[in-house]
């Protein structure tokens, strides 16, 4: 008796999990994507200051011509990746805490 309830409850415990594993999963948010991103790829040069001190003072613009220069310098980014870390850079404001923590 006891082996079937534990089987039985093996067996609702491996659907719920398989139910579980087909459902995507929630993107984190914009702002944690940035923060990692940064923290991954441009920490490993700069100080966060630099970064930070650069915010809302560049356009879009300024930005990619920046990470298409880092690029150059060695710095590891897919296209993704860049477009990615200009978008953020670009939309946050002077002092963001998403960079400048």
């Amino acid at each position: 008796m006891r082996n079937i309830i534990i089987i039985g409850i093996s067996l609702v415990l491996l659907t719920a999990g398989t139910a579980l594993a087909g459902k995507p999963q929630p993107e984190p948010p914009p702002e944690a994507v940035c923060s990692s991103m940064i923290n991954a790829k441009c920490i490993r040069c700069h100080y966060k200051t630099r970064i930070c001190d650069a915010l809302g003072t560049k356009s879009v613009r300024q930005w990619k011509k920046s990470i298409t220069f880092m690029v150059r310098q060695g710095a590891e980014l897919t296209e993704d990746e860049q477009n990615k870390v200009v978008e953020c850079l670009s939309s946050l404001p002077q002092g963001s805490q998403v960079v400048c923590d």
